[in-house]
């Protein structure tokens, strides 16, 4: 620092950071490669990588850095509106929860899944996670004891016939939710899924947009089976044949989840092949919803890279690759 003509301190401007190490940023902090040091923790008292932890692409590191961003947007303004004495509480709710760990495909690396990922967030109230798999379930469970213990309920079995029991015990018209639904293909049944948005009006939604609704949609097209129908209804209660997938989901959003606003990603795995999309649904809020401007730039900012490129940051902030 130097003075100015006038006795004043002039500050150089703060550089602004690259698409790059914004990305890298989020992979660096769902990988642990900060002070939390929550990999080793769960090492050292045995709860680390095991068998039960599914694998994926490096493209995972994508829906993650889009969840953990948001994250951060929606439990400071949540957290900000509930000590005004706006929301009574905030809640995570993970209705595809996992066992809280992810190998990322091609590297010797594990990550946090969602639900390690809102345990490391202090602004939620409570942390719900839905797990069908025993053995998931089990160990997501004792991961969540050591990293928020009484801040978290993991159920035992299926979101879509577990959740009505759960809104009625943990949510009331003043608690704001973040619900994150990331399937493996089209397993929510928005019919039942919708329990939680008649029960309190303050729900943002972030999903994984399975690719698997237009190859239904293909088959649909050709061959009209009632089975295939009834299978993409039970997915998107408004479908009709001859409706797109797009215009049914988006018409399920506005005009019965009462969300008009948000912001679509391509979630792209190696050679740019997007294997889905990740959507977030808000509604219009007394601040407004400029907080989605931030979402948007980083949504372009995912929308550029791919697995490859997020395997390689991975290795990258674990220090053995050198800096692209």
């Amino acid at each position: 620092m130097e003075k100015g003509k006038c006795g004043r301190i002039d500050l150089m401007p703060k550089k602004a950071k690259t698409d790059y190490e914004k990305l890298s940023d989020q992979i660096r902090f769902i990988a642990c490669e900060n002070e939390s040091n929550v990999i080793e923790l769960l090492d050292t008292n045995s709860l680390g990588l095991s068998e039960i932890d599914n694998e994926y692409g490096g493209h995972t590191l994508l829906k993650l850095s889009y969840l953990n961003y948001y994250m951060g947007i929606f439990s400071r303004i949540a957290k900000s509106r509930k000590d005004k004495g706006g929301f009574s509480k905030i809640l995570f709710v993970d209705a595809f929860g996992g066992s809280g760990l992810v190998k990322i495909r091609n590297t010797n690396y594990s990550v946090l899944g969602s639900s390690l990922l809102a345990a490391m967030n202090e602004r939620f109230d409570k942390i719900i996670s839905f797990e069908k798999d025993e053995e998931r379930a089990e160990i997501l469970s004792k991961r969540m004891e050591l990293l928020c213990p009484g801040k978290f309920e993991v159920v035992k079995g299926d979101v879509n016939i577990n959740i009505e029991k759960i809104v009625k015990e943990q949510v009331t018209a003043r608690t704001i939710v973040l619900f994150f639904i990331d399937p493996e293909g089209m397993e929510p049944e928005f019919v039942k899924l919708k329990t939680l948005m008649k029960k309190t009006l303050y729900v943002d939604i972030l999903m994984n947009y399975t690719w698997g609704v237009y190859r239904l949609q293909g088959r649909i097209e050709k061959r009209f089976t009632d089975n295939d129908i009834k299978r993409t209804q039970s997915f998107l209660p408004g479908y009709e044949v001859g409706d797109t997938p797009d215009e049914s989901l988006l018409s399920m959003f506005e005009e019965e989840f009462g969300k008009p606003f948000g912001n679509m990603v391509p979630i792209n795995s190696i050679g740019n092949k997007t294997e889905y999309s990740m959507i977030l649904r808000i509604r219009e809020t007394s601040g407004g919803t400029s907080f989605i401007e931030p979402m948007k730039s980083f949504g372009k900012i995912i929308g550029n890279y791919d697995g490859k490129d997020c395997e390689a940051i991975l290795r990258t902030v674990k220090g053995d690759q050198a800096i692209l």
